[in-house]
């Protein structure tokens, strides 16, 4: 995926009341199956992702450190920032509320998996046609963008209310996202890594755990220093805190 199709993760680094019931025939469509994912952290993260991470923007945005950090990201990004605010029409600094990302890697080359930013703007889909899609071809599956670039891997983007989700995988299109959607939470079925993420901090800022076997750490068998799972949070305040752990197969 280019660089710029990225921002909006990395730019993570940046941010209904009751009544009495209605009474009578309500011409409100139901909210569709997967409305209650969309609350999720981990909504619609595949099963077999080996590498999770989880980014609280909101809460990011509401820190002593993020308010000095901002005015350097709005300097570093400049013009990123610049063109996805007109394109896009909305600022990501200010409405994206949280990314989820989940991976795994077929080789070293080839990863695929799916990406959840809650918190873009009415404009997205336009702008993934128009500033994302540059430098390579973007086709219209039914209201779904799917994405090809010549070294990149495939995507489809689609919008839910404020909800992007991006699928990255060889062959994706709007059947795929749909399954996808429908899926809800499958990464909660894996035992293995809801025993790593019961264990994370819920108040970190950003959270990831990684599978040791995924081929993305190939090359750490020749160093003798393959992990078995590692797991860390970034917790901000006034202060950075980060805390993590690397678990190896034996004490060699």
């Amino acid at each position: 995926m280019p660089r710029s199709a990225l921002v909006l993760p990395l730019l993570a680094l940046a941010a209904c009341g009751g009544g009495a019931p209605q009474l009578g025939p309500s011409n409100k469509a139901p909210a569709p199956p997967y409305e209650a994912s969309f609350g999720d952290v981990l909504g619609f993260l595949p099963a077999d992702s080996e590498v999770v991470v989880g980014i609280d923007v909101a809460q990011i945005r509401k820190t002593a450190v993020w308010a000095q950090l901002a005015p350097r990201v709005e300097r570093v990004l400049a013009s990123e920032l610049t063109q996805i605010r007109s394109a896009c029409g909305f600022d990501p600094l200010q409405t994206v509320e949280r990314v989820s990302i989940g991976l795994h890697a077929r080789d070293q080359d080839h990863v695929a998996g799916v990406v959840v930013v809650r918190g873009v703007g009415a404009g997205m889909m336009g702008c993934v046609r128009t500033r994302f899609g540059k430098g390579g071809e973007v086709t219209d599956d039914k209201g779904v963008a799917v994405m090809s670039h010549h070294d990149d891997p495939k995507s489809a983007w689609m919008v839910v209310g404020s909800t992007l989700v991006v699928e990255i995988d060889e062959r994706v299109g709007r059947d795929t996202v749909h399954a996808v959607l429908a899926s809800g939470s499958p990464l909660r079925t894996s035992h293995a890594f809801m025993e790593l993420y019961g264990r994370l901090d819920r108040g970190a800022s950003m959270w990831g755990v990684v599978n040791g076997a995924t081929k993305l750490l190939d090359e750490a068998d020749s160093a003798g220093m393959r992990p078995v799972t590692v797991e860390g949070t970034l917790t901000m305040s006034d202060r950075v805190v980060i805390a993590g752990t690397a678990v190896f197969a034996s004490a060699d």
